[in-house]
């Protein structure tokens, strides 16, 4: 069975509540940036971010619904009736649908890439290697 894609939204190096890289290399560079050279570590682990997948359990939107309508239209002795097949393969495609068009904010760590600092300093930004002597 083949893992399933998802696209990664953002990256960083280290754990935060807000995540604002959308590139691997603009989160190593603001680490880096924000780190004196002498403290940098030979090798920097840098994740990548996707959106969660979202999920919603069954069961949970045909249930709230039922409770509406018995508030409403339902007799002192208990439910007018239970759920029907109808109702449950209903209930199944509104919450697949539901699923799929809602756009989670919070994410979740899916790759992550270890990075040889020096290499990527040398490569990507020399002048601060120029910089200390």
């Amino acid at each position: 069975m083949k893992k399933e894609e998802r696209e990664i939204v953002s990256w960083d190096c280290e754990g935060t509540d807000t995540l604002y890289h959308t590139d691997c290399g603009d989160a190593i560079e603001a680490y880096l940036s924000d780190t004196p050279n002498e403290w940098w570590p030979e090798t920097l682990e840098v994740r990548g971010y996707a959106r969660m997948t979202v999920t919603i359990k069954e069961g949970s939107a045909l249930d709230f619904v039922l409770e509406q309508l018995d508030e409403i239209y339902g007799g002192p002795d208990g439910p007018v009736e239970d759920a029907t097949e109808k109702m449950h393969e209903a209930e199944k495609e509104f919450l697949d649908v539901v699923a799929a068009e809602y756009t989670p904010w919070v994410c979740e760590p899916v790759e992550k890439v270890t990075v040889n600092v020096l290499e990527w300093v040398k490569k990507n930004r020399p002048e601060w290697l120029e910089e200390e002597g």
